[in-house]
This record gives structure tokens, C-alpha cells and sequence, in this order.
């Protein structure tokens, strides 16, 4: 998360307050990042075309686009229709590694999109989905899973791992999280409170 922004939406209209989100991956063709949250968590998708293309040197490559949902158990993985305040995000890449910097709205979007507003100083679990075979929204999240912690401060990130276990110290709830990062391993804990 790269921290606030004002953009103007694919919908034309006044300047807009956002945030922009930078998401990448190395390997597999799909990522899907979930926000979870009750009763519907955001969820992302970003995907990497098998085809190449080469029309000009601005636009060759593996064309990777976002596609936007929400998600609960009930009604499983469905399509965003709210696009009134999108911009749209797009990347080409000529390797297996890919990113977009992607430009949300502030507000809620009824509902449909993480509360960025209400939740942009706080610490947030985010899930992340892949798999070998091709995207499908019926069985994306029974890939291959990881859920770490981000503190979102004004709407930028940083890491700060798997939760670990919660405790009182002076009347406060405390949480630790933790993390092993490399190349040489290192233990990291993270206390919030």
C-alpha cells in the first residue's frame, strides 16, 4: 500500500481522494488478494496473459490486468459491479514477474470494497491465493493460501507477519506477530497495541 492519492475515475467526474495499492507476483499466471471482512471481504485479482503480444514497445508482452470482487459464503466470489469510481489498471511483461499499481477509491463503494476510509490507520489481515491452473472463481480459494498481517498507517503498509498470540499489559489487549526473513534467517517480532 503506497499511500494516498487524488485521481480523476474511467467515469469522468470530479477529482476523487484514493489509494494506491501496489501488487505483484513471481511465478504462477493468477493472484487473488483477499481483504477479509464481515459480511463481505474485497478481493482482487491479478492476471498475466499466456499470450504474447507486440504491437509496439509500449504495449508488448504478457498483458496483466485486474479484475475486482467481493466474497462471502453464501453467494461465494462475485464480480464488483460498482465501477463508478474505478480508474482501470493494466501492465505488460515480458517475464513470469509481474505488478500493477492500482488506484482505488477512498470510500466504501456500498460495501464492496475494503473501508479504506474507516480501517486506513489499523492493522490488517490479508490473504493471498495462486494455483498451477487457471483462474477460476469457484475454486480460488482452495489454492494455495497465505494470510499475513500489514499496519496500515495513512494508507501506506508495511509488514509485520503472522499473528502470533494476543495479551493484556496495562489494561491494553496486545498482539505479536512474527515472522523468519532471509537470506541469512532472522527472527522478527512485531508487538502492536
Amino acid at each position: 500500500m503506497l499511500g494516498p492519492t487524488k485521481y480523476n475515475p474511467d467515469s469522468g467526474g470530479s477529482t476523487l481522494n484514493g489509494y494506491k495499492l501496489r501488487i505483484g507476483y513471481t511465478g504462477h499466471s493468477w493472484l487473488a488478494i483477499e481483504f477479509p471482512d464481515s459480511p463481505r471481504s474485497d478481493v482482487l485479482v491479478i492476471t498475466a496473459s499466456d499470450f504474447y503480444t507486440k504491437s509496439n514497445e509500449q504495449f508488448s508482452g504478457h498483458q496483466v490486468l485486474v479484475n475486482d470482487y467481493f466474497y462471502n459464503s453464501s453467494t461465494g466470489l462475485l464480480l464488483d459491479k460498482n465501477t463508478t469510481n474505478d480508474i482501470s489498471s493494466f501492465n505488460f511483461t515480458s517475464e513470469k514477474m509481474f505488478y500493477l499499481s492500482i488506484t482505488r477509491y477512498l470510500g466504501s463503494n456500498g460495501g464492496e470494497d475494503w473501508n479504506a476510509a474507516t480501517k486506513k490507520y489499523t492493522v490488517q489481515k490479508i490473504c493471498f491465493y495462486t494455483s498451477d491452473f487457471t483462474f477460476d472463481s469457484s475454486t480460488w480459494n482452495k489454492a494455495i493460501t497465505a494470510c499475513y498481517y500489514f499496519e496500515i498507517n495513512n494508507l501506506s503498509s508495511t509488514f509485520v507477519g503472522k499473528s502470533l498470540k494476543s495479551f493484556t499489559i496495562n489494561g491494553y489487549t496486545a498482539k505479536i506477530y512474527g515472522w523468519i526473513d532471509g537470506p541469512y534467517l532472522t527472527d522478527n517480532v512485531y508487538i502492536f497495541q
